[in-house]
């Protein structure tokens, strides 16, 4: 792991200054770095676009290499066929997490640690690509006061961009991005969906959503009104999805322009993207975001904002019933 790990990446709603509630919960990628002698290939897949696999194109003389014995011998663990599977790349951070666990004292199933005099105690579960890390100072409830997201993630550079098969060319000064163990949900049952990994632009995203006026507060309502109305499979990143769109329009002018009218202008597209059963994959427009979202559920969810955006339309007074709860 030590030769592997090269930094951590902070990101999520809180670092990109779109959190709408307490900062309890933070996300935090541990970017892998794979050896240079390795020459692993980014690969991306027609079958299915927004997704990649890694290729270590010559694995047979990395393993020649004086460092490989002292320092890789744990590299296979994370391969299948010469490919990088994500799933066993979760499987062996789990084991590395499970070492340190038992190495620290334990009360009730959780672990506890002390910070300056204070005790906190925590526990870990894990959901998609991520191992939760739930924080607690008190085991006398089951409140918990900070949740913290660990994703493993492997860094690629420029050279590695993927190219072809409908991806966007960075226009940023980003050169880096990630990959993340997390296959396409509807190759779940293939034997070789370890092989597919989610690539993630969150740096560059940052970056193209900038300090625009309006925007990240137009953001913030629209997640509001979200989560006010349950709609629980719209993730915040298909609606900043819909935003990185917006911008890519180029109007500047926009952004300048009144929160009240830039969200409503908003909240129109969103209501038409979902209409259309469509929001495009910023990075690769043929990878649609909602594509798994039951199609009766986004019926009603579309009906639900297409009757809140006749109602403000009506009565812009209205506009706080819906979010002000």
């Amino acid at each position: 792991f030590e030769k592997l790990f090269n930094t951590i990446y902070y990101g999520g709603s809180y670092y990109d200054g779109l959190k709408i509630s307490d900062p309890g919960e933070y996300d935090c990628d541990l970017l892998l770095v794979l050896p240079s002698y390795a020459k692993p290939v980014v690969t991306t897949e027609t079958n299915y676009p927004g997704f990649v696999k890694i290729f270590l194109s010559d694995l047979e003389k990395f393993r020649k290499q004086p460092e490989y014995p002292k320092y890789y011998t744990d590299l296979p663990k994370l391969l299948e066929d010469d490919y990088l599977c994500g799933n066993k790349l979760k499987k062996w951070m789990e084991s590395l997490l499970d070492k340190v666990f038992n190495d620290l004292k334990t009360e009730k199933n959780y672990c506890s640690f002390d910070v300056d005099d204070n005790k906190y105690y925590f526990k870990k579960t894990k959901g998609g690509p991520a191992f939760t890390m739930h924080v607690t100072d008190s085991l006398d409830n089951d409140k918990f006061f900070l949740d913290m997201d660990l994703v493993p993630c492997f860094q690629f550079g420029e050279g590695e961009w993927p190219r072809d098969n409908g991806f966007r060319q960075n226009t940023t000064d980003i050169s880096s991005f990630f990959v993340v163990p997390k296959a396409p949900k509807n190759c779940q049952g293939y034997d070789k969906s370890g092989r597919y990994w989610r690539l993630s632009f969150q740096q560059q995203e940052q970056k193209i959503i900038g300090k625009r006026q309006s925007l990240k507060p137009a953001i913030k309502l629209l997640k509001k009104l979200r989560d006010n109305e349950k709609h629980v499979s719209i993730s915040s990143y298909f609606i900043k999805t819909i935003f990185l769109w917006k911008v890519d329009e180029g109007d500047e002018k926009f952004w300048t322009a009144n929160l009240s009218n830039v969200f409503m202008k908003m909240l129109k597209q969103y209501q038409q993207h979902l209409k259309e059963g469509q929001i495009p994959y910023f990075w690769n427009k043929e990878f649609n975001l909602i594509t798994d979202i039951n199609p009766k559920e986004l019926e009603n969810i579309c009906n639900r904002i297409t009757k809140i955006v006749n109602n403000i339309d009506r009565d812009p007074q209205l506009v706080q019933n819906y979010l002000g709860r």
